[in-house]
């Protein structure tokens, strides 16, 4: 059920802006939470870039598919 709604949720957004989207959500997760720089705030950013894959939602994004770049590696 978690799962479905957050699929919902991210395909509301334009796909263009869905991998920004989630980078945001990561942001702002780790800053509240105090995880920047821990190894569970880069696990949870390694499974924030696969929501969109196929396996999870299967969203296109902007790069014309299920595909976002892994978010902690621009942290």
């Amino acid at each position: 059920m978690m799962k479905a709604m957050c699929c919902q949720q991210l395909e509301a957004i334009p796909a263009e802006c869905r991998c920004k989207a989630l980078r945001v959500m990561m942001e702002d997760t780790s800053q509240s939470a105090g995880l920047r720089g821990q190894v569970c705030w880069h696990a949870q950013a390694e499974f924030a870039s696969a929501v969109v894959t196929e396996a999870e939602c299967g969203l296109t994004t902007i790069h014309g598919r299920p595909f976002c770049d892994a978010i902690s590696a621009e942290s």
